[in-house]
């Protein structure tokens, strides 16, 4: 803990130093923590397992993995609405987010972008999935 005095002076330089002020602690820098994984996919379970550990999300945002762009957009409604955001292939859904899928039990799948971007096979194992 330190303390400090502020010193302050009118033009003419009679102004008197004011009061030491209260103790101060300087906080501790922020930690920082790395998450990956061997994928794009990989690294979004990862994030998704980190963030979320228990099944019972409300929601998932599901964006295509090789174009940021909708993920990027989707990312503070899931962080808002208590949900992650996983990555796909616009072809088909890669097994380890099917697996985070299914882990995280969601009440509700959003998937960003259109047909093209996310096809509608995706759609229809990711509607699977929840069907159980």
């Amino acid at each position: 803990a330190y303390t400090f005095t502020v010193v302050a002076t009118n033009a003419a330089g009679t102004s008197p130093a004011s009061a030491k002020s209260a103790a101060v602690t300087p906080k501790a820098p922020p930690s920082v923590t790395r998450v990956g994984g061997e994928t794009r996919y990989d690294t979004a379970v990862a994030v998704s397992k980190a963030t979320y550990p228990t099944p019972g999300v409300p929601v998932v945002y599901l964006a295509n993995g090789g174009t940021f762009t909708d993920a990027l957009a989707g990312a503070p409604a899931a962080a808002k609405l208590g949900g992650p955001v996983l990555l796909t292939s616009a072809s088909s859904l890669p097994p380890v987010i099917a697996a985070e899928l299914d882990r995280l039990n969601p009440a509700r799948i959003v998937i960003l972008g259109g047909n093209r971007v996310v096809s509608t096979t995706v759609e229809q194992q990711v509607r699977q999935i929840i069907a159980g």
